[in-house]
């Protein structure tokens, strides 16, 4: 049975943009019908990760994230909720965007493989919790602890990025009607939706612009 399910998942086409699957498991009576979405995979990753990670930290928080990503820090996401962990996990996604993490990234790590968070390079890994026999031996002047069951950001010799404070202060209005609701709950209304969105552009603005300062710094090939 194990072998007829995996012959009918690899014999499945993938649907294009805006059109639709249906599925049938062997000896299951009814298909299963799925839609492909219009649109980018970034997107739709902010539709379902920013709620959770806006409900679950303050705005000082996530700018602590955020500069912890940019700066290619070792980041470990804790939550005891594996679907929280994920979400936010995968926020840092549209989060970093146009910027693409080039480093290790694990969504959940299974707790029998905790010894990867000695790792020396930058990466993102949620765990459901972090045994104080492995957390005694972490690099704190490198790891940044994202500890979601606390809401706070855990980052020690951290530097401030350019900007920050004014962004800090372009998303306070934003954020804060956001923050202490059920991150759970994944169904954002029309107001969350759309104070999300004022998030998320004043963050593509503020990428934006620390790119160009930062280009506008490097020497000249001419």
């Amino acid at each position: 049975e194990t072998i007829e399910t995996l012959q009918s998942y690899l014999a499945v086409t993938l649907p294009q943009t805006g059109e639709e699957l249906s599925f049938r498991l062997p000896n299951d009576l009814h298909a299963i019908t799925f839609h492909c979405p219009e649109q980018d995979e970034d997107q739709l990753i902010a539709n379902w990760g920013y709620v959770c990670l806006f409900r679950s930290l303050d705005i000082e928080e996530v700018i602590k994230f955020f500069t912890a990503l940019l700066l290619e820090r070792q980041v470990i996401v804790v939550s005891g909720t594996l679907g929280l962990l994920s979400a936010v996990v995968l926020a840092s996604i549209p989060l970093l965007r146009p910027i693409v993490w080039q480093g290790t990234f694990i969504p959940i790590l299974p707790a029998s493989q905790l010894d990867v968070l000695h790792a020396p390079v930058p990466y993102i890994i949620g765990v459901t919790h972090i045994p104080e026999e492995i957390f005694g031996e972490l690099n704190l002047d490198e790891v940044v602890v994202v500890n979601l069951n606390d809401k706070k950001v855990m980052a020690r010799n951290m530097e401030e990025l350019p900007g920050s404070k004014n962004l800090d202060a372009k998303l306070q209005g934003h954020a804060r009607l956001l923050f202490g609701k059920n991150p759970l709950s994944l169904k954002a209304s029309a107001e969350e939706k759309q104070l999300l969105a004022c998030c998320d552009n004043h963050i593509r603005a503020y990428q934006d612009w620390l790119l160009r300062t930062i280009a506008k710094r490097l020497p000249s090939r001419n």
